[in-house]
This record gives structure tokens, C-alpha cells and sequence, in this order.
């Protein structure tokens, strides 16, 4: 190794030890997943009745909360909570939170360069996106809230107005969408103590987009599918999560909103030859989004869908997979690039934080795939080796002792006094400054917990990358790691200016992991990718790497 090669490993190990120590500090990167990926109800909200709380017959009186200042005590909204934070009282049984009163919804233009280069790349596989960007609950649903217990200067027309000023822009841009801000006023488009839309607001956002989404090609010539959406049981004693929330820290009882569970069935013809041969079909169109689209029982938006476009949809949504969470699992995945859909249909919601530059640059490089180990700029393979002297904590049996090489220890890092203009190659670079924070605004508990408790292996994938000259701007990373399964990931990326990141890309434990990770390059900065890094909580497994340059890309 050369000594270049050595001091920029010393300073890529420096940075991602220290990185561990204070992942407290914004600088280390929140999964995609983050914003609210740990709360584990099977569904929202969901909680089985086991017959011992018998409620009286007829409705409850819906409590006073005017005096419970719990809902105004920050310190309450904690782990999967922290979505709520601050829950509003409103009229008729209607709680909000802070983020329901959102009012400026300008796209960074960041944000925006990256919507249309997920939608050009998408174009360049043969595939046409539509976004269903759902308006908020205070937006639509203005009439129950008390002016006693709103968010200071908030003002929903306004908040429409922004709203449908985004649409607009994404319109501009190529985006096809369409503006779902005037549901009629004859039904009630969300729960009242829930952030889920009923059954009646997916059904009218279905046909919204289902009028859009018809013009396709895709359905010219086609025959059309028929399905059916039944009933086939009731929800009794559910409750909102905001309800629970109420419910837990203002010592009352909500009533719970009566709730149908619905099941959607493909009114077939003769059935396939594929079909009675037991083969999976995959369907045309696609969808991702959170789980508003994931809860089909609950919601039925995806079965409203397919009654309107009278054709067959697969769902890959993921509960709690924020902005993009589920768009770049499904574009990672094998299925994607072995059958990818004509139509790919993206649902979000208005309250996520839009800048999430990680979930992007996790995307984006997923619909282009792997390239060959042929067009590849550089390859390298590895093995995960736990350090010396380490005992899995979850083997079960007699410890054995085990020696410990004192030439692998980690020596201690002394802080160096720094003489101006001057440069010693032998002290280590902490955290660059110019480093970004990334990632939603929510990271979650659990991570942080996992971290707190797991102990790191670190493994060098890429090094003496000097002469190859890779631009951060116009190539990425892919990575295929065995056993996937509840693995923590972090890609640490080395430039030649010592400019440095650590990118958390662990993946949610509600979807399947295929190990393929992607990674865009920091396309904000303009010198060379020197080093690559991994971190993982598995201390074993093959790591295969390649990087790869865009294919008539433009940024």
C-alpha cells in the first residue's frame, strides 16, 4: 500500500470511529427509513378486542381535553410518538398535530433536479411515474379546528394555495400529478383521531388519479379487468394513534371510530396458463408509498385503483417508509430490472420533509442497476472479519478464551496542535466541516439505540482509488452484502480533498432486503472519490462492490 493509500485509510478510520462516538451530533446520516420506521402495529392503530373491556351500549361522550396540558409537554413525544408531536384539540372528536398546519410547501430546488432525474430514468426504462402528493389533514379539513388550539398564523388557504402552487411546479417539470386539495364536503376524508385517510378520501383520490392515469398508452388496446371490493368485517373498539396518544397521557377514553376492513377480488375470466400453473404474473403498473397505500384492508386505496383503472396493480408501499423509502426498495430489488412495469405510481405525503438528498441518491442510481463487472470503473470484493478477540454476544456455550493480538489494537487518538500552514500527514482528519446532514427529520429510537448497544465492524471496500480520477458528479456505488437480514449499514466515502461523509442506508425490518445497495457519490463536491468504507453491525459476510458511471445521465 502506498503511503498515500496508508494516510487516507488513517483518515477515513478516524472519521468513522469518531463518527460512532457521537452519532448523537447531526453529522452522522439518518436511515431513509427514519422519520417514523420503528412503530410495529400490525396496523395503525390496531389493538384486539379480548372481550375484558365490555364498553357500554351507544356512543361515548367524546372528554374535555381543554385542560389536559400533557398534549403540550414535549418531553411525552418520544420513540414512535415523536410523529405527533404536538397533538391539537380540535371540534367534534378532530385532534391534529403541528405537521397537519404545514402551510409552505416549496420544493427546494434540489429537490426538484432530483424529481426530474428519477422521472427521466424512469422514462429511459419505457416507465411512465405519476405522484399522488396527499394535501393535509388541516388543509381539507379546516371546519373542526378550535381557534383556541391551532398552530400560531396558520391560515389554510394559504396552505392550499402553496399546495397547489407545488403541483403546478411539478406539473412544469414534467411530473405528472394532480391537485387533490377540493375533496367534496359530503364526506369526511380523514379519521378524527387518526392521520390515515378513510376509506371514502382514498376512494376519491383513486378516481382523481385514476382520470389522469387513464390517458396512459399503457391502456389503449387493453382488456379491460374487472374486480370486486367487499366488507368482510368490522372494527368495533379501534382507535386512532392519536386517540391512544390522548387516551395514555390525558387519562380519558376516546370513543373509537367504527371501521370496515375491506378485501379487494379479481372478478377473472379464464384463468391464465400461468395461473394454473401456479407462476407469479407480475402486473404493468406498480405502486409505492407509505401506508396509506401498504394497509389495503384498512384503506383500500390500492383496490379503489384498481376498480377505477380496471386493471391489476402490485403494491409495494411499506408502512412507515416516509418520502422514499419504498421507491428505493423497489428499485433495488431484482424484480424491478427483470420486470419492470409501464406504469410506476409514487404516493407521499405532504408533510414529509422533501430535502431527503440520501433517499435520492439511493434511488436514483437503483433504477439504473448494476453495472457489469465489464463497464465498471472499479470492482473489489471482501470479507467482513470480525477484529481479534471478538465474541459474537449471541453465541450461546462456554467462552472460550481467546488471545488477543496487541499489533490489532486501535491505538489511542492524541489531538495534535496545529501549526498554522502547515500540514502533518501523520494526524488524523477529524469530521470534515464542509460534511451535510442528511436524512428525515425524525431519526429513529430504535437506531439510536442499536447503536448505543452494537458494537461497529469496519470494512475497507475501495482504496488506491487515486489515479482513477472518479467524479462524485455523474457515478455511484453498488454494493451487494450477504445476510441482509436486520443489518445495519453505514457507506463511508473518502474524496481527495479530504472532504469526507458516513451515510447510514440500513434498510427498514417491515420489507424484504435483498443486500443490493446503491449509493450516488456526493454530487455537491468536485474532487475525486479516493476511498470507500463500509460499517456494519454483522461482524461477518461477503461484501461485493463495484462503481459505476451514469449512462446518458444529466444532472
Amino acid at each position: 500500500m502506498s503511503r498515500t493509500s496508508l494516510y487516507l485509510l488513517h483518515i477515513l478510520a478516524a472519521i468513522m470511529v469518531v463518527a460512532g462516538f457521537v452519532y448523537g451530533v447531526s453529522l452522522v446520516v439518518s436511515p431513509a427509513f427514519a422519520q417514523d420506521g420503528e412503530m410495529d402495529a400490525a396496523r395503525p392503530g390496531a389493538k384486539e378486542d379480548d372481550g375484558d373491556n365490555q364498553r357500554p351500549a351507544g356512543p361515548l361522550p367524546y372528554p374535555d381535553l381543554s385542560k389536559c396540558a400533557a398534549i403540550k409537554d414535549g418531553s411525552l413525544y418520544r420513540g414512535e410518538d415523536r410523529v405527533m408531536k404536538f397533538i391539537h384539540v380540535g371540534t367534534a372528536g378532530w385532534l391534529y398535530r403541528s405537521l397537519d398546519f404545514r402551510m409552505d410547501y416549496t420544493m427546494p430546488e434540489k429537490t426538484m433536479n432530483y424529481m426530474k432525474r428519477v422521472n427521466e430514468a424512469l422514462k429511459a426504462k419505457g416507465v411512465d411515474l405519476y405522484v399522488v402528493l396527499q394535501p393535509s389533514r388541516a388543509m381539507v379539513v379546516p371546519g373542526h379546528i378550535d381557534p383556541n388550539d391551532v398552530q400560531e398564523g396558520y391560515d389554510p388557504k394559504v396552505a392550499k394555495r402553496n399546495y397547489q402552487a407545488l403541483i403546478r411546479e411539478l406539473q412544469s417539470n414534467g411530473i405528472q400529478t394532480t391537485d387533490l386539495s377540493n375533496p367534496p364536503n359530503d364526506f369526511e376524508y380523514f379519521f378524527r383521531g387518526d392521520p390515515h385517510w378513510r376509506r371514502e378520501g382514498s376512494m376519491w383520490t383513486a378516481k382523481q388519479m385514476a382520470s389522469l392515469i387513464l390517458q396512459n398508452q399503457f391502456f389503449q388496446g387493453r382488456e379491460p379487468e374487472k374486480f370486486s371490493n367487499e366488507i368482510t368485517w368490522w372494527l368495533e373498539s379501534e382507535k386512532g394513534e392519536f386517540d391512544e396518544f390522548v387516551d395514555k397521557f390525558c387519562g380519558v377514553d376516546i370513543p373509537p371510530e367504527r371501521r370496515p376492513m375491506w378485501a379487494t377480488t379479481a372478478l377473472a375470466g379464464e384463468a391464465s396458463e400461468a395461473s394454473l400453473f401456479g407462476e407469479v404474473t407480475y402486473p404493468g403498473i406498480a405502486i409505492v408509498g407509505t401506508s396509506n397505500t401498504a394497509h389495503e384492508q384498512d384503506f383500500n386505496f390500492v383496490g379503489s385503483l384498481k376498480q377505477e383503472l380496471s386493471a391489476d396493480i402490485r403494491n409495494k408501499a411499506v408502512a412507515a417508509g416516509g418520502f422514499a423509502g419504498s421507491s428505493l426498495l423497489f428499485y433495488a430489488s431484482d424484480e424491478f430490472h427483470e420486470h419492470t412495469p409501464k406504469i410506476v405510481i409514487w404516493e407521499f405525503l405532504s408533510h414529509h420533509i422533501f430535502d431527503d438528498y440520501v433517499g435520492f441518491r439511493q434511488m436514483l442510481p437503483a433504477i439504473y442497476g448494476a453495472c457489469s463487472e465489464q463497464d465498471a470503473l472499479a470492482v473489489a470484493s471482501t470479507k467482513i472479519v470480525p477484529p481479534v478477540g471478538y465474541v459474537d454476544p449471541n453465541f450461546i456455550g462456554p467462552v472460550q478464551p481467546v488471545a488477543v493480538d496487541p499489533a490489532a489494537a486501535v491505538p489511542a487518538v492524541t489531538p495534535a496542535v496545529a501549526t498554522p500552514g502547515v500540514v502533518d500527514p501523520n494526524a488524523p482528519i477529524m469530521l470534515a466541516a464542509s460534511m451535510d446532514e442528511y436524512g428525515p427529520q425524525l431519526p429513529s429510537t430504535a437506531k439510536k439505540k442499536n447503536r448505543a448497544s452494537e458494537e461497529m465492524h469496519e470494512s475497507l471496500v475501495f482504496e488506491n482509488l487515486d489515479t482513477k480520477a472518479i467524479s462524485p458528479k455523474d457515478s455511484y456505488l453498488y454494493i451487494e452484502v450477504t445476510a441482509p437480514e436486520d443489518r445495519m449499514l453505514e457507506i463511508g466515502v473518502l474524496y481527495a480533498n479530504g472532504d469526507a461523509e458516513e451515510i447510514d442506508v440500513s434498510r427498514s425490518r417491515r420489507a424484504e432486503n435483498n443486500g443490493k445497495y446503491y449509493l450516488e457519490f456526493n454530487p455537491d463536491f468536485v474532487d475525486p472519490v479516493v476511498m470507500v468504507q463500509i460499517e456494519t453491525d454483522k461482524p461477518q459476510g461477503d461484501v461485493k462492490a463495484r462503481i459505476c458511471k451514469y449512462k446518458n445521465e444529466k444532472q
